[in-house]
């Protein structure tokens, strides 16, 4: 079994120093996704733009989104990480930096290969009109 296979099985996780602590994080479970969707929709758009290799510009990243989502993006690490939002508030920059740099390499791999596609493939079929087309309907009614 291959490593990769592994990671299927139990998702590799990563300790980071924070506060003083050491701070596991580990993938997003099902349970905590709609929250974690919904606080962080502007980072997952901007984080799935970076795609791979795109390490160099995460910090960069995370300081623009602190400046515009600020709260988002720190509820966002407080869900991801089971930390209390008050206590990723109060970081200093170095510490959150570091944290949130955790997540998004811990969840990458999902966001990039598994969720994006299935919100591209959404768009695509809310754009295409999954029903039938007025053309269609009004030639199967003059069949009928």
């Amino acid at each position: 079994m291959t490593t990769d296979a592994l990671d299927v099985l139990d998702p590799a996780g990563e300790t980071v120093p924070f506060q003083g602590d050491r701070v596991e994080v580990r993938p997003l479970t099902i349970g905590q996704l709609p929250r974690f969707v919904r606080t962080a929709r502007p980072v997952i758009d901007t984080v799935l733009k970076l795609g791979e290799g795109a390490e160099e510009s995460l910090v960069e990243t995370v300081v623009d989104l602190l400046a515009s989502d600020g709260e988002a993006l720190y509820e966002a690490v407080a869900v991801a990480t089971g930390l209390p939002a008050e206590r990723v508030a109060e970081a200093q920059l170095d510490e959150f930096l570091t944290l949130a740099q955790a997540v998004v390499r811990v969840n990458r791999d999902f966001f990039v290969r598994r969720l994006a596609p299935l919100l591209a493939r959404a768009r695509v079929e809310a754009g295409s009109g999954a029903g039938p087309t007025p053309s269609s309907s009004s030639s199967s009614a003059a069949t009928a």
